[in-house]
């Protein structure tokens, strides 16, 4: 009788979703109440390989609060084209800061 192999990733990856805010010691013990003998090094990096694996697949990134908004850079496309092109833009504004 062949024993089938325990993929031991899949199972933290299981933990991480039930308990996406649980501390790696807290899913080694999770697990290991289960019979489930992982490390702690093998939960950061199941948990930092899902964080990549959401990064890649189009999680959505929110400003900072320094980047500018979409509707803030078709604001100022419309401003450049409306004076002219992106240079005279920018000769306008130094002239703006040079005013305040």
């Amino acid at each position: 009788m062949t024993r089938k192999k325990l993929n031991k990733s899949a199972k933290i990856r299981d933990a991480l979703r039930t308990a996406p805010r649980a501390r790696t010691s807290e899913i080694v013990a999770m697990l290991g109440a289960r019979g489930i003998k992982v490390t702690p090094v093998l939960v950061s990096n199941v948990r930092a390989r899902m964080a990549e694996a959401a990064d890649k697949h189009g999680s959505v990134r929110r400003p900072t609060g320094n980047e500018p908004s979409l509707n803030d850079l078709l604001a100022a496309k419309r401003f450049a084209d409306h004076v002219g092109g992106h240079k005279s833009a920018a000769s306008l504004i130094e002239a703006l800061f040079k005013l305040q």
